[in-house]
């Protein structure tokens, strides 16, 4: 929750729980791109199901935001992208959009 805060600048009372999170990101005004850098490492030592509730809270942020943009670009070293892969399959995402 620390690394959204600071990359979208979220306001001082950001609750910092789930439901506070689709919130804020709901109201971006313009919708926003998001890079996540090392995304191997996202939620690494997380239990699994915050890693389901943090592409269930994204999901309904890209409903919630249509036709504004919503997007979540994920980066990782060539050595780690089928780590990635492999993570987001995991996650029930067979079908992730990932280019090499």
């Amino acid at each position: 929750m620390e690394e959204w805060c600071k990359a979208a600048s979220f306001p001082p009372h950001f609750g910092g729980t789930w439901d506070a999170l689709r919130d804020v990101l709901s109201d971006l005004p313009e919708g926003g791109t998001f890079l996540v850098l090392d995304a191997d490492q996202l939620l690494q030592d997380a239990p699994s199901e915050e890693a389901h509730l943090l592409w269930m809270v994204l999901k309904a942020v890209q409903e919630d935001l249509r036709p504004k943009p919503f997007q979540l670009l994920l980066q990782a070293e060539g050595s780690a992208y089928s780590t990635l892969v492999d993570g987001l399959r995991a996650l029930g995402l067979d079908q992730p959009d990932v280019a090499r």
